[in-house]
């Protein structure tokens, strides 16, 4: 923000002021609370291949599930953008007026297929660590990475240890109803006995028992999956269960948390497209064949992200981690690459697509500082106000579309770029400002890359800031410039410009 005449100091990614307009003017502008609405919202099913209107099982109310951590590592760019994917989801069903019950599981116990090379256990023999202790830092650590992304705790996160005796009351409703059968200590479901199975992936049963790398007991067919493992001796995940001391397979334990917190059927079920199959297609019949009921309506999967054009993959060495990328690029620059593509897209992190990402962030927020900071004194501009309600009713007509985040935000820089217009041609008045304000940072409750960081400048700080000032007028460039990289290592940048020196935090 500006220094005007050395007096007041603002910050520019925290303490924005809220511009409130006056009485008169406060009906030109919808402010961010706002009804349920019946407009149309279509989403593309991975269950149909097509893009359906979205009609959730309740009216006003969101029943949502995806898929979470297996807390084995740090998070990487991939997994932050699927989790990014459905915080975008997640912020714009609410922004919309739906109350969202939002569901993500935490994998916590062994379930790799072969379980001599579980990643939990071996990440926490690496760091030398008890299996729990190791599982319990790398839960505090994800938490921290999604905090980091400024992405949206969901209501819930149940962890997989802790839902062990509900897992096998599910294996027992299935052995009951014939989908599944025990075989040495191990139980498997029959992927025979259930007539869709295939229905997500669209491939044919005998395909996909092809696709099938479980190898364990006997098996009758070779696509049968498994819901119960037989542990070993010395394995430090296991209970007790009527077939073996062992442990759930990895499928079970989202059909059986996401039912048992949201009901059946869910309305929206999420994730990467790595977990159409097996994944997700093994949870339909296990939840389908337990209940007899329709598991959920609307299946949603994003994209993959490339590192250079390649695919991300530790054979490649090419894996980073979100905590990398932020520390690499600036968390906000990291959230806007990863949400302004459209979700069923492929994305590329290049340097080139991420400097371009921290350009049009800065670009908001001077956008956004700059519409504070100014004192236009020009007339009300009715062509800016219909201006803002074309580009509201673009903004959530695009988002209605399978959420298509590229045009709704071409949207906003449409609006952006007719206000700086407006601006330079004097030919706009403090009440516009107010209401372009108040429409930009409503935008920011979807995009959140506004208003995420806090920060507040100390007396200390202030007053290095106008000793600069002071240097740079007498022309004392040298001095000035050493504040100004002191500044610099404390974490915050200064810009000059003709209406005084500016900060922001770095």
């Amino acid at each position: 923000m500006f220094l005007s005449n050395l007096t007041k100091i603002y910050s520019c990614s925290g303490g924005r002021t809220a511009m409130r307009p006056p009485a008169e003017r406060r009906n030109r502008v919808r402010l961010s609370a706002r009804a349920f609405s019946d407009k149309m919202l279509k989403v593309y099913n991975t269950l149909t291949r097509k893009k359906e209107e979205f009609v959730p099982r309740e009216k006003g109310n969101v029943y949502m599930y995806v898929c979470g951590p297996t807390v084995y590592g740090l998070m990487h760019i991939g997994n932050a953008r699927t989790f990014m994917t459905f915080d975008i989801i997640y912020r714009y069903l609410k922004w919309r007026g739906f109350k969202v019950n939002y569901v993500q599981n935490v994998t916590d116990v062994g379930h790799l297929t072969d379980i001599g090379e579980d990643k939990i256990i071996k990440g926490a023999k690496k760091l030398g660590m008890e299996v729990t202790d190791f599982a319990n830092l790398m839960i505090k650590n994800y938490f921290e990475d999604l905090k980091s992304l400024d992405i949206l705790k969901p209501d819930l996160t149940p962890r997989a240890s802790e839902h062990i005796q509900d897992m096998i009351d599910v294996i027992k409703k299935l052995i009951k109803n014939g989908y599944a059968y025990e075989s040495e200590g191990y139980v498997y479901f029959d992927i025979s006995k259930f007539k869709n199975y295939g229905k997500i992936s669209k491939q044919d049963p005998e395909y996909l028992e092809k696709q099938r790398k479980e190898t364990h007991g006997r098996k009758r067919h070779e696509g049968d999956f498994v819901l119960w493992f037989p542990a070993p001796e010395n394995y430090p995940l296991k209970w007790k269960s009527p077939w073996s001391v062992g442990f759930p397979g990895w499928h079970i334990e989202c059909s059986t948390m996401s039912s048992k917190y949201l009901g059946l059927p869910l309305d929206i079920h999420g994730g990467g497209k790595d977990l159409i199959f097996p994944h997700h297609e093994d949870e339909v019949a296990q939840a389908e064949g337990a209940t007899g009921k329709k598991f959920c309506n609307y299946w949603l999967h994003g994209e993959f992200i490339l590192i250079r054009g390649e695919k991300m993959a530790k054979s490649l060495g090419n894996v980073i981690s979100a905590r990398d990328a932020i520390k690499k690029y600036g968390r906000k620059a990291v959230r806007y690459f990863l949400i302004s593509s459209h979700y069923r897209t492929e994305i590329n992190l290049t340097d080139e697509s991420i400097k371009s990402a921290q350009n049009t962030v800065k670009k908001l927020i001077d956008f956004v500082d700059r519409i504070q900071e100014i004192k236009p004194k020009g007339k009300y501009n009715e062509k800016l106000k219909k201006k803002i309600t074309e580009t509201k009713e673009k903004f959530e007509k695009n988002m209605d579309d399978d959420f298509n985040m590229p045009l709704a935000l071409a949207a906003i820089f449409d609006l952006v770029n007719e206000t700086n217009k407006a601006i330079n041609e004097k030919k706009i008045s403090k009440e516009n400002l107010v209401e372009i304000y108040e429409t930009v940072m409503d935008f920011d409750k979807v995009l959140s890359i506004l208003e995420h960081e806090k920060g507040k400048l100390t007396k200390e700080m202030m007053d290095l800031i106008i000793k600069r000032e002071g240097y740079r007028k007498r022309g004392d460039f040298e001095t000035a410039d050493k504040i100004r990289e002191e500044l610099r290592k404390r974490g915050y940048i200064v810009e000059d410009g003709p209406e005084g020196p500016r900060w922001r935090k770095i």
